[in-house]
């Protein structure tokens, strides 16, 4: 079951222009089956943010689109940032794995 958006206050859709929906959600592609695409669900936002996301928009480009790369973005830097946690974990007990065999007294 999915919830629908919060409405828009009156006037707001005139106000605000048209809102460059493509889908209510990022469509990315599924491992098993590359040919159906999945879904990201729709999440309920301030009308504020979704206002400041439109903005952000490159000419062109819909809120989807904007959406899709924003999580890309997001998952190669958290990617990253494990990455180099465990190499830094690595490198610490490497050098204390060195440190005790040059050490006599451990």
């Amino acid at each position: 079951m999915t919830s629908a958006p919060p409405p828009r206050p009156a006037g707001a859709a005139a106000a605000a222009g048209p809102v460059p929906f493509r889908d209510a959600f990022v469509q990315l592609r599924r491992r098993d089956d590359p040919a159906r695409p999945a879904t990201i669900p729709a999440i309920p936002v301030e009308q504020a943010l979704l206002d400041a996301i439109v903005a952000g928009c490159r000419p062109g480009e819909t809120v989807a689109q904007f959406v899709e790369s924003a999580v890309r973005a997001s998952l190669r830097r958290r990617t990253a940032q494990a990455e180099f946690v465990a190499r830094r974990a690595a490198a610490i007990d490497l050098a204390r794995r060195a440190s005790t065999q040059d050490d006599p007294e451990h």
